[in-house]
């Protein structure tokens, strides 16, 4: 996959780095839009950094295969019969 890195002061490059490996319960989001915060800063002061922005917006890529916790189950159904008789 390609990210774009902070590598020197007003310097950037787009680099090619391995996929990730997706673990439950996870998914990969192939990212298409990505505003920056504060992470011009970074770029002006040459602050090297290959994580920019945390304010994503994707599509689900790929999922792993969640399967919920009993305890989980459980809360939902006690949920579901408590919200059908309100």
């Amino acid at each position: 996959m390609k990210i774009v890195a902070i590598t020197g002061k007003e310097q950037s490059e787009i680099k090619d780095v391995p996929d990730p490996v997706i673990r439950t319960p996870f998914a990969k989001i192939k990212i298409t839009r990505v505003p920056l915060c504060t992470e011009w800063k970074n770029w002006v002061d040459g602050s090297v950094s290959e994580t920019l922005g945390h304010e994503a917006v994707g599509i689900i890529a790929a999922q792993s295969h969640f399967r919920p916790s009993i305890a989980w189950r459980t809360a939902y159904r006690r949920w579901k019969r408590t919200s059908r008789s309100a």
